[in-house]
C-alpha cells in the first residue's frame, strides 16, 4: 500500500513536470517506459549537465557559484561567456552524467533493475534507501571534473 501511495504521487508530479517542460527532453521517452511498469516509478532525473562554477574565497564547496549550467549541448561562446564572469577564485569545469532515481515495489524488483544496469554498463548504480520505500539510484559513468585555474586573463581567446 505504501508503494502505491508513493508511486501515484510521483506519477502525478511527473505529469506536471512534463506539462511545464521541466524534464530533459532526451530522457522523456525512457521515463515514460519506466513509469508504465507496475513495479517502478521515477522520482527525479537528469540527462546530464555541463557546469562552469567557481569556488568562494574560503573554498567551501557548498558555496560554489554556478556561472553556467546547461542540460544540453552548448556552444564554445556560451562556455567562454560563463568563464568570463568569474572572479579570481578557482574555476571548475564539470561534465556530469545521467542520474535517475527509481522507486521499486520490492527488493526483488530493485535487484532486477540493478542487474539490468550492470549489464548495460551503468556500474555506478545501487539501492540507497529501503525505508519507507525502496529507491535505486542510477548514475552514468561519464564524468569529468577539473579545475581550469584561478587567474582570469588567459582561459579563452
Amino acid at each position: 500500500m505504501i508503494f502505491e501511495k508513493y508511486r501515484n504521487a510521483a506519477l502525478k508530479r511527473i505529469q506536471g513536470a512534463i506539462k511545464n517542460k521541466q524534464i530533459d527532453d532526451d530522457l522523456l521517452f525512457l521515463l515514460q517506459k519506466i513509469n508504465v511498469i507496475e513495479d517502478y516509478y521515477t522520482t527525479s532525473s537528469c540527462y546530464g549537465r555541463i557546469v562552469i562554477s567557481e569556488s568562494t574565497p574560503d573554498n567551501k564547496k557548498k558555496k560554489y557559484k554556478f556561472l553556467g549550467k546547461w542540460h544540453r549541448v552548448v556552444t564554445c561562446q556560451e562556455v567562454i561567456s560563463a568563464i568570463n564572469m568569474h572572479q579570481p577564485n578557482i574555476l571548475f569545469l564539470r561534465l556530469e552524467p545521467l542520474i535517475l532515481h527509481i522507486g521499486c515495489r520490492t527488493m526483488a524488483a530493485a535487484g532486477r533493475l540493478l542487474k539490468l544496469c550492470k549489464k548495460v554498463g551503468l556500474k555506478r548504480s545501487g539501492i540507497y534507501q529501503t525505508r519507507p520505500r525502496i529507491m535505486v539510484e542510477i548514475i552514468g559513468v561519464d564524468v569529468l571534473q577539473t579545475p581550469l585555474g584561478k587567474k582570469r586573463a588567459h582561459y579563452c581567446r
